[in-house]
């Protein structure tokens, strides 16, 4: 059975402590008290001092592979990500959303601009036929009434 990612993290610095699950294991999912007791990097913990984010199957499953570290937002408690950058191996860590939901959100903000510019296509046509029909008119008058 495949288990879903539990990330567990210091709740002063967001720093990551453990991360389990994510992987395909045994038939029953541990729990979080059952967690603390197993593993040595919570087990000498205050439970108060730790938080855990629970992720969905699969989640951020990419931006985990892709990235070099990771941390939580204490202020929005969602995990961010420090992604490698080629040209520069030795630069500080730059933590930000996960490039997962960078990604939808600007697909979502290429729809609206393709929409806005067809529809500002669709006016710039509109005004150009009814430029040309003033034109046709003006035409008419000119010419007094024989086109």
């Amino acid at each position: 059975m495949l288990w879903n990612r539990r990330v567990y993290f210091d709740n002063s610095t967001g720093d990551i402590i453990t991360t389990t699950g994510g992987f395909e294991g045994g038939d029953v999912r541990y729990t979080i008290d059952y967690e603390f007791e197993i593993y040595s990097s919570l087990k000498d913990r205050s439970r108060d001092s730790v938080g855990v984010i629970d992720l969905d199957i699969g989640q951020y499953e990419q931006d985990f592979i892709e990235s070099d570290e990771y941390r939580v937002n204490l202020e929005t408690k969602t995990i961010e990500f420090s992604y490698p950058d080629p040209s520069q191996p030795d630069a500080p860590p730059v933590f930000r959303k996960p490039l997962t939901e960078r990604i939808v959100e600007l697909e979502s903000q290429n729809t609206e601009l393709m929409l806005a510019v067809a529809e500002l296509a669709s006016a710039g046509e509109t005004d150009k036929i009814e430029t040309q029909l003033a034109i046709a008119e003006l035409a008419t008058l000119v010419t007094g009434g024989t086109a």
